[in-house]
């Protein structure tokens, strides 16, 4: 019989019981569970674009996380901070370059599209490390 739990050597940090709510994760909870009520299709839909308008989010991300939440549980619930928000993921001298080649590539009528300004990051990374 399988299960979710690893063997041995693989970490267990992983799994973590879903003990405490934050207050976004408990508006949420609310408006999963007033999806969760029995009604009718048409009341359903209506009670969608309800709860996607209050969440700002989009119809088809409501229907998602209710999918979530019957296949997780609670768990489904907790939402995960990305341990990088905020921080830079590039070199400032790397973001230096990127930044003056494109005001250089819009100066004087001229037009440089972020595709382009790629390219010349790129040669610039060959010319360095080849």
């Amino acid at each position: 019989m399988e299960n979710d739990i690893p063997d041995g050597d693989q970490e267990l940090e992983n799994y973590e019981i879903a003990t405490e709510l934050s207050e976004d994760d408990k508006h949420l909870l609310d408006m999963i569970q007033q999806l969760l009520e029995p009604c009718d299709r048409i009341t359903y839909g209506e009670r969608q674009r309800e709860v996607a308008a209050k969440l700002g989010k989009s119809v088809r991300t409501v229907r998602r996380l209710v999918k979530k939440w019957e296949q997780e549980g609670l768990a489904a619930l907790q939402t995960t901070r990305r341990a990088d928000k905020g921080k830079r993921r590039i070199d400032s001298d790397w973001q230096q370059f990127i930044i003056k080649t494109y005001k250089e590539g819009n100066e004087n009528g001229k037009r440089i599209t972020p595709q382009q300004v790629a390219i010349r990051v790129e040669a610039k990374a060959s010319e360095l490390t080849g």
